[in-house]
């Protein structure tokens, strides 16, 4: 098994991302902050002071991770493999972020020894496990801090 293409990661995936209470959906755009662990994440590096100034994102959808932690004084980059949500990224966002496989983008970024103080994921759980025990070595390589929420 492998990561789903980006076909699976459509509009219809981000327009109805999550079932509210009253039976309809929420968009990812209404919906991610309250699905994301990432303000979590960003209280618990403020709370223990690292020091954490660049960020990757895996899976960064159409580009409020990378806005919220901007906004946290955190440069972020991400990486996204729908074209969907790629092209619904806001063009000044768009050109930090990589559009494909995770997976590939981390092996270039590792030959070429960039790295990063924090990497968040909530996208590792469409691998095959396999897959990620793979990925592990390079994750440890790119950064100091990890976290991953999801699945």
């Amino acid at each position: 098994m492998t990561q789903p293409s980006n076909e699976v990661f459509n509009a219809n995936y981000f327009v109805n991302y999550l079932l509210n209470p009253n039976g309809g959906y929420e968009s990812y755009s209404e919906s991610w902050l309250k699905k994301s662990y990432l303000p979590h994440a960003v209280a618990a590096i403020k709370s223990n002071n690292l020091s954490v100034h660049t960020a990757l994102i895996l899976g960064s959808a159409t580009g409020q991770t990378l806005e919220y932690l901007d906004l946290h004084n955190i440069k972020a980059s991400g990486v996204e493999i729908s074209r969907w949500a790629y092209t619904h990224t806001p063009e000044h966002l768009r050109e930090k972020v990589y559009f494909g496989d995770l997976k590939d983008y981390l092996l270039e970024t590792e030959n070429k020894s960039h790295r990063f103080d924090f990497i968040f994921s909530q996208s590792l759980m469409y691998l095959h496990p396999e897959e990620i025990t793979q990925l592990v070595p390079s994750l440890a390589k790119l950064c100091k801090y990890f976290s991953h929420f999801g699945g």
